[in-house]
């Protein structure tokens, strides 16, 4: 290669480079809000959907762009078929942006917590709640880590079981029923489960069936979990199924489900003509608050 040709090639490789770090500073386009909806139904011990006992709040839309989240609602002092919230019921997700790390990658959150909720009714009250989200853009999921957390106060015979889902087609999953039928139903609408179901049957020993009228804690954790999701948008629902025995209390109950995404590499293009360490200290790290 003659001197010219070599002076016209370093040009034209310094040119692309240039406009390659160009387009990596540009603003990232906006991306679609995410949307959150809770759904609650309360039955007695018979399956049959009480008075009062239907509960939706959402769906509803965050804002768009990063960071992206939203929070739903109950209003304190709420009572749903004879149980009655004594501190919010609320959910909320936040999805990272780029200088987000989770555990040193990108990563989503959906999370409900939950103060306090009391069966004021004289017979067993059985709770279904789905809190579901959707719109996650980034990361692409590889992996799910889940939580799980609460005690029993006055609960001798109450239980909880817990599930987790990831959802591939980013659909809404909820509960439904009509008050005064047996007629509970679940709606994943396309979601997959993510782990195991978590509860009495399936996690003895735990506290997940409070076994005397004291104050009992139960906890349930696990990481590194599978995603059923390969691209975005997706969606993320948590469900738990209460049988509450009367006067049992639920305290600071909260669920989680953190979707983590590998870190992206830079592409080849790019690593050819400005080299690896131009693209160095890409992501940044900043931890989420789990509820």
């Amino acid at each position: 290669m003659s001197i010219i040709s070599r002076t016209r090639w370093l040009r034209a490789t310094l040119a692309v480079a240039a406009l390659g770090l160009l387009t990596l500073g540009l603003p990232r386009p906006a991306d679609a809000a995410l949307v959150i909806e809770l759904t609650a139904i309360v039955t007695d011990a018979a399956g049959v959907v009480q008075p009062g006992g239907v509960l939706q709040i959402g769906p509803t839309s965050g804002p768009a762009g990063f960071p992206n989240s939203v929070t739903i609602t109950t209003p304190s002092g709420s009572n749903i078929g004879g149980v009655v919230i004594s501190g919010p019921l609320g959910a909320a997700h936040t999805a990272s942006d780029p200088g987000t790390l989770i555990n040193n990658s990108p990563g989503a959150l959906l999370n409900s917590v939950l103060d306090q909720l009391t069966n004021t009714a004289a017979t067993n009250r059985i709770v279904h709640v789905a809190v579901s989200a959707t719109g996650y853009t980034l990361p692409v999921p590889a992996t799910l880590s889940e939580n799980l957390a609460g005690r029993w106060l006055n609960a001798l015979g109450s239980s909880i079981t817990a599930q987790w889902y990831e959802n591939p087609t980013n659909q809404l999953a909820t509960v439904t029923g009509t008050a005064g039928l047996n007629n509970f139903t679940f709606n994943p609408n396309g979601s997959v489960q993510v782990g195991p179901t978590v509860g009495p049957a399936n996690t003895p020993g735990s506290f997940f069936t409070a076994t005397n009228s004291d104050l009992q804690a139960f906890a349930y954790s696990a990481s590194g979990l599978p995603s059923p999701s390969s691209a975005t948008p997706y969606g993320m629902t948590l469900k738990f199924d209460l049988t509450l025995t009367p006067g049992a209390n639920l305290q600071n109950r909260s669920q989680a489900a953190l979707a983590l995404g590998a870190i992206p590499e830079p592409t080849s293009v790019v690593v050819a003509l400005t080299g690896l360490p131009l693209l160095g200290g890409f992501w940044l790290s900043r931890r989420l608050r789990r509820a």
